[in-house]
């Protein structure tokens, strides 16, 4: 079951207007952070939801994105 909406006073339309107004203008106040935070943040949204076996499945081919990142652009990794 998911929470109810309405945290802080505002309701889900204005909590999508600032979050959007926050993605919008990120690049020029947080430059040094990731520009794919609203990704990362959708990913997260629709990951809490899954069944065991079905993050679990995520988890691993997450993994699997990591070890193979490492192997490509990693020296180290790559001579093992």
């Amino acid at each position: 079951m998911r929470p109810a909406a309405g945290a802080g006073g505002r309701d889900a339309a204005g909590r999508q207007l600032h979050w959007r107004g926050y993605v919008a203008t990120f690049g020029l106040t947080h430059w040094m952070l990731t520009k794919e935070v609203d990704t990362h943040l959708r990913e997260l949204r629709e990951s809490q939801w899954l069944s065991v076996d079905k993050m679990r499945a995520l988890q691993e081919e997450k993994l699997h994105q990591l070890v193979r990142h490492a192997y490509r652009h990693v020296p180290y990794y790559a001579s093992a």
